[in-house]
């Protein structure tokens, strides 16, 4: 067989396949719009009447000026979070030693009034004396960071890495 020949059989094949599957399994669509848009916020951004609330909710888009008040809160939300990131990982090496290397993972809950509050340790690294370095770099930002107004009373669960390694943030 030539080139050319080789070509054509297995054009010849794929094409036999492709309405041999079509026939043995039909495609079906499901009645309804195909175009409908589904978005995910963080339910922090999706205020009660007492502007408060935590978690994930489907987004109703059926309001844009809406929408854009709960996309200006969700970016204040998130920032929030990455400020107090910023204040625990600066704190690192206010009472550790700097040659303190691996990460901790601790949980906690912002308060109202920016306080953290139930600090617990919920993966260790290993080394204790780096676990306890982290504890106290979250302790001692606890309260530093402003807790902007827009994004509610409610306390927010924060599950925080704190990593101690050159070059890690």
């Amino acid at each position: 067989m030539s080139g050319l020949e080789i070509r054509i059989a297995l054009a010849v094949s794929v094409a036999l396949h492709a309405i041999f599957l079509l026939l043995l399994n039909p495609i079906h669509f499901e009645s309804g719009d195909p175009t409908t848009i589904v978005a995910v916020k963080l339910n922090p951004l999706v205020a009660n009447a007492a502007g408060e609330g935590t978690g994930i909710e489907a987004l109703q888009t059926d309001n844009s000026s809406q929408d854009k008040a709960q996309d200006k809160r969700r970016e204040i939300f998130l920032q929030y979070l990455e400020d107090i990131s910023a204040m625990v990982h600066s704190m690192r090496f206010v009472t550790g030693s700097r040659e303190l290397i691996g990460i901790a993972s601790y949980t906690f809950y912002v308060q109202p009034d920016g306080k953290f509050s139930n600090i617990r340790l919920k993966n260790g690294s290993g080394k204790a004396a780096l676990d306890k370095a982290a504890y106290e770099a979250i302790k001692a930002s606890s309260g530093k960071v402003k807790r902007p107004k827009a994004i509610g009373l409610q306390p927010i669960p924060v599950l925080q890495e704190v990593r101690y390694q050159y070059g890690l943030r």
